[in-house]
C-alpha cells in the first residue's frame, strides 16, 4: 500500500484532487506534519501557506467545536442560542414588502433557535440567494 504522501501525490497527478495542504499538530500546537501537493495554478505548485475558499467545509469544524462545548456542559443542544449569538435574540421573520412604501414587513419568530436547530439546519434561517424575499431585502 502506498504511503499517505504517495496517495495524495498520485491523486493530484491524476487530477482527482487539484491540490491539497495537510497540516497536523500536537496538543501544544507544534506542527508535526506539513505537506502540500498539487498545483495552485498552471505552472505554480501549492505551498503550505496556500489559502483555500472552504465555504460549507467549515460546517464540520463548527459542529465539532459546538459538540465539544456540549460535552463540557457549556451549552446544551436544546438551549436557546441567542444567549451566545446575541444577533439571534428577538429575531424576526421577513414576511414581505409593503406595497406602498416598499419597506420590508416582519413578524416576530414564535420559537427560539437552538443549537440543535443550527447543527441540523432546521433553524429556519434562509440563504439570500435561495429566497426571493431575502434577495430583495
Amino acid at each position: 500500500m502506498a504511503s499517505l504522501d504517495e496517495q495524495f501525490q498520485q491523486a493530484c497527478d491524476a487530477r482527482d484532487l487539484p491540490g491539497v495542504v495537510l497540516l497536523a499538530s500536537d496538543t501544544t500546537g507544534k506542527f508535526k506534519y506539513e505537506k502540500a501537493f498539487g498545483m495552485k495554478s498552471p505552472g505554480e505548485k501549492i505551498d503550505i501557506n496556500a489559502t483555500f475558499i472552504l465555504a460549507s467545509c467549515t460546517k464540520l469544524m463548527t459542529t465539532i467545536a459546538a459538540m465539544q462545548c456540549v460535552e463540557r456542559g457549556q451549552i446544551q443542544l436544546d438551549d436557546d442560542v441567542s444567549t451566545v449569538l446575541t444577533e439571534l435574540k428577538d429575531i424576526q421573520i421577513l414576511t414581505g414588502f409593503n406595497e406602498e412604501t416598499n419597506e420590508p414587513t416582519f413578524t416576530p419568530a414564535k420559537n427560539k433557535i437552538t443549537l440543535r436547530h443550527l447543527l441540523t439546519h432546521t433553524s429556519g434561517l434562509g440563504y439570500t440567494g435561495m429566497n426571493p424575499l431575502l434577495t430583495r431585502h
